[in-house]
């Protein structure tokens, strides 16, 4: 529930992701002790050799995209995007 809230996403379609990253190795589901009605994921030592991989491309990409920006500009970009999304929120 906290992941779909997170991502502004339905439980159904979290539940379906998490599914394939479990058979496919990346994590490991376990049911929580102290409130069996959670479930905790963790990343498993593949899925983070994976994580490590598309950090590396993202800061690549990042780092030319914003190439020619001081700080302030990228803090200002971040700012008005920010707005943007949670003005598109109230559209639906």
């Amino acid at each position: 529930m906290e992941l779909a809230k997170l991502k502004n996403v339905g439980k159904a379609s979290v539940t379906k992701a998490l599914k394939i990253l479990e058979e496919e190795g990346f994590i490991k589901r376990i049911l929580d002790e102290n409130d069996r009605r959670n479930i905790l994921c963790y990343i498993t030592e593949k899925g983070a050799s994976i994580v490590g991989g598309l950090m590396d491309v993202k800061d690549s990409a990042e780092n030319k995209m914003f190439k020619n920006f001081q700080e302030q500009d990228k803090e200002k970009l971040y700012e008005y995007l920010s707005k943007l999304y949670f003005n598109s929120k109230m559209l639906c």
